[in-house]
C-alpha cells in the first residue's frame, strides 16, 4: 500500500510541476510581449520628438490619473477598443 501511495504522490507532483512550468512559460512570454510594446512606444515618443509632451502628460496623469494596475487596465481597454474599431 505504501509504494502505491508513494507512486500516486510522485505522479501528482510531476503533474503539478509540469503545470507550474507551463504557466511560468506563458507568464514569461506575456511579460516579454508587454515589455517589447512599451519599449517600442518609448522609442516612438523619443524618435518623433514627443518627449516634452509626454513628460507634461505624465505630470498631469500622475497628479490626477490612474496609477499602477488601474493605468494598465485602462491602457489595455483603450487598445482593445482601438482593435475592435479597426476590425469593424
Amino acid at each position: 500500500m505504501g509504494a502505491y501511495y508513494d507512486g500516486l504522490v510522485m505522479r501528482a507532483q510531476r503533474q503539478i510541476n509540469e503545470l507550474v512550468s507551463q504557466k511560468l512559460g506563458e507568464l514569461h512570454h506575456a511579460i516579454n510581449v508587454e515589455c517589447d510594446a512599451k519599449n517600442k512606444a518609448y522609442y516612438f515618443i523619443l524618435e518623433n520628438g514627443y518627449f516634452d509632451q509626454y513628460s507634461e502628460w505624465c505630470k498631469r496623469k500622475n497628479a490626477a490619473g490612474p496609477t499602477g494596475r488601474q493605468a494598465h487596465r485602462k491602457a489595455v481597454g483603450l487598445l482593445a477598443d482601438k482593435a475592435t474599431d479597426a476590425t469593424l
